[in-house]
């Protein structure tokens, strides 16, 4: 099927601003992005992009100026209430507290998480940098190199090319890449969410395992000792850290070449310390609260044998994404358990499909990717 981006440009105040503060203000969890906030300090913010659940607001901050911020951004950007998924927010939240004295609160932040993720299933590993926007969807939800390629010359934009984004009226590619910046996060918030839940839901699931009374598997002394189960913790964490260490050159600061892998045969693909979880009988397969978005790594039947043991889900580097014809399923967020993040994930290969609908009085604007 043909995929659109379908998104709303805000630049004036008559007709479109309002209703858009109104419809943002009843989320829990919104997207969001900025352009020409790289070199904040010298420049100017220029976008403002909001993703919710079913729309894409791209606000037009140097026509808007200050005032959209005092006439309700400030207030959804502040607000504790709502979450804002972001990638890397550093350059937003300063350029935001140093333009309009705004305070980003309330972020979840995408590229902290995948370090998170990464630090886990490496058993306490760093990676030797962080990763652009365009490589966390291709690792977690593997949205396919056709589309990331728009996102990958961005970030590889020269300081005369970010000048682009004070182009007006804004060429019709940029406001697309715009749109494609912000329409993942919210389903990438609850990949990573699972990803980072993994290991817990795993141990969780041993103890729900346990059909025996405790009481009747060891003396009333004994009832508070760590049991075996979280004893596998720090084997893991071991097992872990020595597989990637085989697997990945280390620095000189003691880092991993996260994106250099070595050279591995076919038998090395598995790391050691998925075994151990296979051995205690984790199936995670009862306690699924905060396990609502699909794994990414359910794109073939070896990958979801890996998931269900907590193993290093992007190590090695994924395959590209094998064609699927399986139903769409609609992700809930775990931290709600609403439906405020209707993306659909097609079972299979974890990649998010979307079909944005904008309203009648909204500008439209269609772009095939």
């Amino acid at each position: 099927d043909e995929e659109y981006i379908n998104y709303v440009v805000v630049d004036e105040f008559h007709e479109k601003f309002g209703p858009t503060i109104m419809h943002i203000k009843k989320q829990h969890v919104i997207g969001v992005g900025a352009e020409g906030v790289e070199v904040f300090k010298n420049g100017r913010l220029c976008w403002l992009q909001i993703a919710t659940k079913n729309k894409v607001y791209l606000f037009d901050v140097l026509l808007l100026g200050a005032r959209a911020f005092k006439n309700g951004l400030a207030m959804i950007l502040e607000s504790k209430d709502i979450l804002k998924v972001i990638h890397d927010c550093r350059a937003i939240a300063g350029c935001l507290i140093a333009q309009f004295g705004v305070k980003l609160a309330n972020v979840f932040d995408t590229q902290v998480a995948d370090v998170m993720c990464f630090y886990s299933e490496t058993g306490g590993f760093l990676p030797d940098r962080v990763s652009t926007l365009h490589e966390v969807l291709s690792l977690h939800l593997r949205v396919p190199p056709s589309q990331l390629s728009s996102l990958q010359m961005k970030s590889q934009f020269t300081k005369e090319e970010s000048e682009m984004w004070h182009t007006r009226p804004c060429p019709l590619p940029l406001l697309k890449v715009m749109a494609l910046s912000v329409i993942h996060l919210q389903p990438l918030r609850l990949v990573l969410l699972d990803t980072l839940m993994r290991d817990y839901m795993a141990l969780v699931d041993s103890y729900l395992s346990k059909t025996v009374p405790i009481n009747c598997l060891y003396p009333q002394e004994s009832v508070l000792e760590l049991p075996r189960e979280l004893r596998q913790l720090e084997v893991m964490r071991r097992e872990r850290h020595e597989w990637a260490s085989s697997h990945y050159p280390l620095t000189e600061q003691g880092l991993l070449a996260r994106f250099s892998p070595k050279p591995q045969s076919s038998s090395q693909a598995s790391p050691i310390g998925a075994l151990i979880l296979e051995d205690l009988a984790f199936p995670l397969r009862h306690n699924n609260a905060l396990c609502a978005a699909l794994p990414v790594s359910q794109a073939s039947e070896e990958g979801t044998a890996r998931l269900s043991h907590g193993s290093h889900r992007f190590l090695p580097p994924p395959q590209p994404p094998l064609p699927s014809t399986h139903k769409l399923q609609t992700v809930l967020c775990p931290s709600e358990r609403k439906d405020d993040c209707t993306f659909s994930i097609t079972a299979g290969c974890g990649r998010a499909n979307f079909r944005l609908k904008v309203g009648k009085v909204a500008h439209r604007h269609k772009h095939k990717l």
